[in-house]
């Protein structure tokens, strides 16, 4: 005789295995199914949603920081027509800086902090001639 659980042989009319324990006469019970993995620290993974899109950066407000950036450079060189095409740089990063914030602001793109910094870039660069001039 056989158990009917573990398979191994068993003296003739036992009625337990003393093996596995299983009761002989009775069919054997399914193996239990191992239970599920818990989810990491207790969250439940997302069913049916979308990846999330990132917002794009607004080029003209990383244009803007690029132009302050350069400007600050050319007020930086002694020659006055550096010192011309700085203020002139100067200007253009405000304005295209600040276009570009106002455009964050209206499609929800990032980038608002290099407009932000091509802004103040332009304006220092102006104020610096100005006060070089001076």
């Amino acid at each position: 005789m056989f158990c009917t659980k573990c398979g191994k042989e068993l003296p003739e009319g036992a009625v337990f295995c003393p093996f596995c324990g299983q009761k002989q006469g009775a069919p054997a019970e399914a193996p239990a199914s191992p239970a599920p993995a818990p989810e990491s620290a207790g969250y439940a993974k997302p069913v049916n949603q979308s990846p999330i899109k990132k917002a794009r950066y607004n080029i003209l407000c990383i244009i803007g920081l690029v132009i302050g950036a350069i400007a600050i450079v050319f007020s930086y060189i002694p020659l006055d027509l550096f010192k011309v095409l700085g203020v002139l740089a100067g200007i253009g990063a405000v304005i295209v800086a600040a276009i570009g914030v106002v455009r964050c602001n209206r499609t929800n793109e990032n980038g608002r902090i290099h407009g932000v910094l091509g802004i103040l870039l332009g304006a220092l660069t102006i104020i610096f001639v100005i006060i070089d001039i001076l």
